[in-house]
C-alpha cells in the first residue's frame, strides 16, 4: 500500500511538472497574441516575481516580468517572491492543474495559501484563468471557470506556438533576471 501511494505521489509531480511548464507556454506564448492578457501582464510591476508552489516539496512554477517579456525561472530566494501561492497538498494541487477543480473552488476550499498582495494575485489569477480557456476543452473550462473567456485565437495556435517556444528555448528556465529593486 505505501509504495502504491509512493508511486501515486511520484506520478501527481511529475504530471504536475509538465502541466506547469505548459501553463508557463501558455503565459508567455498568451501576453504576447491575447490582447486581455498582454494588458494584464502590461500592469505588472517591473521585475515582480510570481511564485506557484504544487507542494511544500512540489514543483515549482517561478515567473518574472522584465520589461515587456515573461521569464520563467530556475529558482529565486523566498525573501525574492513577490507573489506566492502554494497549495497544501499535492492532491489538490493535482486537481487545480489538471482541470478537475476550479483555482476559484481551491481558494473556497482553503487549499492553498497566499503570501503578497492579492490584487497583483487577482491578476496573475485573470491570467491563469485565461490560459486555462485556450489549454482546456470548453467542457473542462465550463466547470472549472466562472465564465469561458472568448478566444481571440485558435486553441491549436497557442498549442503550437508552445511547442515551438519549447523547441527553440524562448520558454526555457533562466537564472533569475536582474533586478535593480531587489
Amino acid at each position: 500500500m505505501r509504495l502504491r501511494k509512493h508511486l501515486s505521489i511520484g506520478v501527481k509531480k511529475a504530471v504536475s511538472s509538465i502541466v506547469l511548464s505548459v501553463l508557463f507556454g501558455a503565459f508567455k506564448q498568451l501576453s504576447v497574441m491575447d490582447s486581455r492578457m498582454k494588458e494584464e501582464v502590461a500592469s505588472w510591476d517591473d521585475g515582480i516575481i510570481y511564485c506557484l508552489k504544487a507542494s511544500k516539496s512540489g514543483p515549482t512554477l517561478i515567473l518574472q516580468k522584465q520589461g515587456t517579456s515573461i521569464y520563467r525561472l530556475k529558482s529565486a530566494p523566498l525573501s525574492y517572491h513577490d507573489i506566492m501561492i502554494q497549495f497544501k497538498n499535492i492532491d489538490t494541487a493535482f486537481k487545480v492543474l489538471t482541470g478537475q477543480m476550479g483555482l476559484a473552488k481551491a481558494y473556497s476550499a482553503h487549499a492553498f495559501t497566499l503570501q503578497g498582495d492579492i490584487q497583483k494575485t487577482m491578476s496573475f489569477c485573470r491570467c491563469a484563468d485565461l490560459a486555462e480557456g485556450y489549454l482546456f476543452p470548453k467542457v473542462m473550462s465550463r466547470r472549472i471557470l466562472k465564465e469561458v473567456p472568448k478566444k481571440e485565437h485558435f486553441t491549436l495556435t497557442v498549442y503550437l506556438r508552445i511547442l515551438i517556444g519549447f523547441l527553440n528555448g524562448s520558454c526555457r528556465m533562466v537564472p533569475m533576471v536582474s533586478n535593480e529593486k531587489r
